[in-house]
């Protein structure tokens, strides 16, 4: 949520209120502009992802829950490579702002949109694996599990290939758009 509120502030609601324009008055070009805007947005979540791991460590220690030096750095682990579909959910949010001209529909879509492709996997199994919202987790697949490299091969492949061509969607809009 955290991400879909920063990412509708930056873009969607920033058209609304007519700011765009002026960032796109500096002498940058959109791409930068856009790819700035979408890194802080990442940057955000990893911030959010990292305090969440503090947190949870804070709460096991004052639980009175053993907590075991060998446990804290694959607990970590798990964290960072967590951040990688981050990636992948900002782009989701990029696109939606990019075609919504609200910033209270572009949260609602993003919302919606995120809960029905999360959600594909439980009901409609393999189409669902095929969609990078399965990821979500993804330290279950690199942590604790050992699968064939071909397996983790095509997961990457969907989880990248997704980045792509969401992010590469959302610039073709950006730069057709006339602020």
């Amino acid at each position: 949520l955290i991400i879909f509120m920063a990412v509708t502030d930056l873009f969607a609601s920033e058209v609304q209120e007519d700011s765009m324009k002026a960032s796109l008055l500096r002498p940058m070009t959109r791409f930068k502009v856009m790819t700035s805007k979408s890194l802080a947005v990442f940057v955000l979540g990893c911030m959010v992802t990292l305090a969440m791991f503090v947190i949870s460590l804070i709460v096991q220690i004052v639980s009175g829950n053993s907590l075991s030096l060998r446990s804290v750095p694959i607990t970590f682990a798990a964290y960072l490579i967590n951040m990688i579909p981050l990636i992948a959910i900002v782009s989701m949010a990029l696109l939606i702002n990019m075609i919504s001209k609200s910033p209270t529909l572009a949260m609602l879509l993003c919302i919606v949109v995120y809960v029905f492709f999360k959600y594909l996997n439980y009901y409609i199994t393999p189409v669902g694996q095929m969609v990078f919202t399965a990821y979500s987790q993804w330290h279950k697949i690199w942590i604790g599990n050992v699968l064939p490299f071909t397996a983790l091969i095509s997961k990457i492949g969907i989880l990248f290939g997704s980045i792509l061509i969401l992010y590469t969607l959302s610039y073709i809009i950006f730069d057709s758009k006339d602020y």
